[in-house]
């Protein structure tokens, strides 16, 4: 509600366009569906902000799914985050080899 009532008075004012105000970041899990696709109409699918969610098949089940949403950057985030655990799985486990080898 904040939000919108900064993009408008930035509107009115002329002083920048709604693509230069700056946006609180968005807390996804606690939006319903209508709120999410509102804030999203307002932001670039490339901005931080912009809410993506995914469904995935729960486990264990054939047909139950779980919607999860975060924002590009939260998703950016655990992408790095994997890939940073990843690598250091396949530097321990060359690490590992080298060193059973030499003995």
């Amino acid at each position: 509600m904040l939000n919108a009532l900064w993009l408008i008075l930035a509107a009115q004012a002329g002083t920048s366009t709604v693509a230069e105000v700056q946006l609180a970041e968005p807390n996804p899990s606690a939006m319903t569906s209508k709120e999410i696709h509102e804030f999203n109409a307002k932001v670039a699918r490339n901005h931080p902000h912009f809410i993506r969610c995914v469904r995935a098949a729960d486990t264990g089940s054939l047909v139950a799914r779980k919607s999860t949403c975060r924002t590009n950057r939260d998703w950016a985030a655990r992408e790095a985050n994997d890939r940073d655990q990843i690598r250091g799985i396949g530097d321990d486990l060359t690490t590992r080899s080298a060193s059973s080898s030499s003995n």
